[in-house]
């Protein structure tokens, strides 16, 4: 079957929406106010749930598993924080990714 040209530049469009959606998202996460983690990351969860399937390469979806992980572990939530973590560090390809996994590894507790 034939992909209409309109079909993938709405499926590019979305995947770009997507990966703004998650820009902001991993902000949100990253200036939560101390004391006020488990609040913004409860808040935060069900849209990067959301937002996951729709982001459009490997490098987005990494990004994606990473802002993941990090909400469960802001809710401490380490058992629910692993395989999303487990998904980043195999689809991991940057420096800044690389970097991202290891401070992870700090705080959460996964088996390999």
């Amino acid at each position: 079957q034939v992909v209409a040209p309109s079909s993938s530049r709405a499926m590019s469009a979305d995947a770009a929406l997507a990966r703004r959606s998650l820009d902001g998202l991993r902000s949100t996460l990253s200036a939560a106010p101390d004391g006020d983690e488990v609040a913004v990351a409860t808040r935060v969860l069900p849209q990067l749930q959301q937002v996951l399937p729709r982001l459009g390469s490997a490098t987005d979806s990494t990004y994606g598993y990473l802002a993941l992980a990090m909400a469960y572990g802001m809710m401490e939530r380490p058992d629910r924080a692993c395989e999303p973590f487990r998904l980043a560090s195999r689809l991991a390809t940057t420096s800044d990714q690389r970097l991202t996994l290891n401070d992870l590894a700090r705080v959460l507790t996964c088996s390999p």
